[in-house]
């Protein structure tokens, strides 16, 4: 559904514009679907185990072997990446830079 253009007034408001009401009600829909999208995701991704988490600083420090050079897989200008086991799991922990020279775990 397409709202015209409303000739009556610079901003579109209801005292002004009859399209008004319907442009609102039609944002207000794609907004609700947008939230219900989003929701959907988050479902899927903590239903199947991915996606990302927060893990706390003492677990990935323990997880990587204290950032252990040898598990040092990477680095670039954003900041390192780490191999470790977590949770039983074997992955791979970007590290990155927020401001001189530290790193913060993503």
């Amino acid at each position: 559904m397409t709202v015209p253009f409303c000739p009556y007034a610079a901003r579109y408001d209801s005292v002004f514009c009859p399209y008004a009401q319907e442009r609102d009600q039609r944002e207000a829909e794609l907004q609700a679907e947008v939230e219900r999208l989003r929701r959907q995701v988050r479902e899927n991704e903590e239903a199947h185990g991915y996606g990302s988490r927060q893990i706390p600083y003492s677990e990935l420090e323990e997880a990587t072997g204290g950032f252990d050079a040898l598990r040092k897989i990477g680095e670039g200008g954003f900041g390192s990446v780490f191999f470790g086991r977590w949770d039983s799991t074997q992955v791979c922990f970007a590290l990155y830079y927020v401001g001189d020279g530290v790193l913060d775990p993503v």
